[in-house]
């Protein structure tokens, strides 16, 4: 993904980590699903505090997205505060409530007509997605807390004003929350349409 500002061309992934991928790394993480259902080897990781999102994805050669990052892959050129539009489409995003067809965590790519600009999926809802680094500083009244991370995009428990592109949920970065995830990213050494 290329975006014509200080971000340079990078990869990132197409969905969330699953929980198959990512038991290839932490083979004794104890995936606790909030509803009634079997293993879902397809769903997203949940339950991942930062650091262990952080080391996944550097055991696999990549790294968690930066800030900007992850929303120039949800929103592309746009200034949209969602992949697809301006408003919440229920059946776009796996969102708080029913009506989505998921009363908690979807497989990832459940939802191909809420794919951003560049494919990207599941930017919004599903489960929150921890990004590397702030691209600005954290409220002044949590700057001390050096413990502090930012995850994007909402949940499958998220109301949808907290579910756009833009949203920043500051969270001490050792929660094990259920609605918590993330996706990985890479950078580009060179550009692959240079000669």
């Amino acid at each position: 993904i290329q975006k014509p500002s200080k971000v340079k061309a990078f990869y990132i992934d197409h969905t969330e980590v699953t929980l198959e991928q990512y038991k290839k790394t932490h083979p004794k993480h104890n995936q606790v699903y909030p509803t009634e259902r079997d293993d879902c080897p397809s769903c997203p990781a949940m339950g991942i505090d930062w650091n262990s999102a952080e080391k996944h994805c550097r055991q696999i050669g990549k790294r968690l997205p930066t800030e900007e990052e992850w929303e120039s892959a949800g929103r592309g050129l746009s200034k949209r505060p969602l992949p697809w539009s301006n408003k919440i489409d229920k059946p776009r995003a796996n969102l708080v409530g029913k009506n989505d067809g998921f009363p908690s965590v979807a497989p990832v790519g459940s939802f191909p007509v809420g794919a951003g600009p560049y494919g990207v999926m599941d930017m919004i809802g599903n489960v929150w997605e921890w990004v590397s680094t702030p691209h600005s500083p954290l409220p002044k009244n949590l700057e001390k807390n050096k413990t502090l991370r930012v995850s994007k995009g909402g949940s499958w428990a998220s109301q949808h004003h907290l579910a756009t592109i833009s949203y920043r949920n500051v969270v001490n970065s050792d929660i094990k929350n259920p609605t918590f995830g993330f996706r990985c990213a890479k950078s580009i050494d060179r550009d692959p349409n240079s000669g």
